[in-house]
């Protein structure tokens, strides 16, 4: 049984000082999968400076 799961994750552009909202939304019956394969997409995405 397939069931809703949305993820928004919400970060701060140093550069420009805004809010970056990202959101994710799909059907899935495996929840557990799904965050693992946002966080692995959206992990190096993101640009970390030091």
């Amino acid at each position: 049984m397939k069931r809703p799961f949305s993820i928004v994750l919400i970060t701060r552009d140093k550069d420009s000082n805004r809010e970056l909202h990202i959101k994710y939304e799909t059907e899935t019956s495996h929840p557990r999968i799904e965050i693992l394969k946002f966080f692995l997409k959206y992990f190096f995405r993101l640009k970390f400076k030091a």
